[in-house]
């Protein structure tokens, strides 16, 4: 695929997600359930102090437990619980040295900012460079595009 395609699919996927609410569960239920067994750490995004008030930007504490997960060289998750949690632009970079799937348990809602001031690099909620991810739960994405 050559860096023109991914760019342009990333600006897709950014477009379709800030014009309207996406529900992470799908009809479609997957073939295998998620265990314990299926990870070795879980890492809470409100442990790295995100709040889930829908007021509070919590783009850097996202990251900051991303990078945590990214990092652990283990089997990882990273959980967001139920709450409203506002973030801005969200970059979650790799490459990880996690045993490869590292999940992404969406149960919460993660509502974007409206303010573009925030989004220096045109996209909301980026995943760079890592190899094996696995978004799961029942929770939503709301990219505002009606209010943004």
């Amino acid at each position: 695929m050559a860096l023109g395609e991914i760019k342009a699919s990333y600006v897709v996927l950014v477009l379709i997600l800030l014009s309207f609410k996406a529900k992470c569960s799908s009809p479609f239920r997957a073939r295998r359930v998620l265990t314990t067994d299926d990870v070795d750490t879980v890492f809470d995004v409100t442990n790295f102090g995100a709040k889930p008030d829908g007021k509070t930007d919590s783009s850097l504490e996202f990251i900051k437990a991303w990078n945590a997960a990214c990092n652990s060289g283990k089997k990882a998750k990273l959980f967001f619980p139920q709450g409203t949690f506002l973030a801005g632009e969200v970059v979650f970079q790799g490459p990880c040295n996690t045993t490869t799937p590292i999940v992404i348990e969406i149960q919460g809602t993660i509502l974007a900012s409206t303010d573009l001031g925030l989004f220096t690099r045109g996209v909301w909620i980026s995943i760079e460079n890592v190899n094996g991810v696995l978004v799961t739960g029942e929770g939503t994405l709301d990219g505002q595009g009606g209010s943004a």
